[in-house]
């Protein structure tokens, strides 16, 4: 059980890890931008303020720990039907709290792009992507 649970804490870390975003920058057309001239100000202001909205490793966090409870229980039952609940419920807990972790993280990360192109185009900017 404490080998599930430290490979369970540690896939979490992982996987908060790498649900990351900090090299996203919107596309945008020179040519059809109504506000060129602040291009650079608000590239920076914008990724500040998706930032701040999309918390990233705390929804990885998040899906971890309830993907790691359901994972648990569903591994629990199984593990009753196979005559060992505690090893279902541990690798139930891991597995699950691996796949919450990723989920977690890959929504954040569509927010974070989100706010991001929206913010832009809100200043005026033509993003494409």
């Amino acid at each position: 059980m404490k080998k599930a649970l430290v490979l369970f804490l540690v896939l979490s870390f992982i996987v908060s890890g790498c649900a990351s975003y900090g090299s996203y920058k919107p596309v945008t057309d020179p040519k059809t931008d109504a506000s060129p001239q602040t291009l650079e100000v608000d590239l920076k202001e914008c990724k500040e303020i998706a930032a701040q909205a999309a918390e990233t490793v705390e929804e990885a966090g998040k899906g971890s720990v309830v993907g790691g409870a359901i994972g648990a229980f569903f591994g629990g039952l199984l593990g009753i039907i196979t005559g060992n609940p505690w090893r279902g419920a541990s690798t139930g807990a891991v597995i699950g709290g691996g796949v919450g972790g990723v989920q977690g993280g890959m929504s954040a990360e569509e927010k974070y792009k989100r706010v991001y192109r929206n913010c832009m185009r809100n200043r005026g900017h033509s993003v494409l992507d």
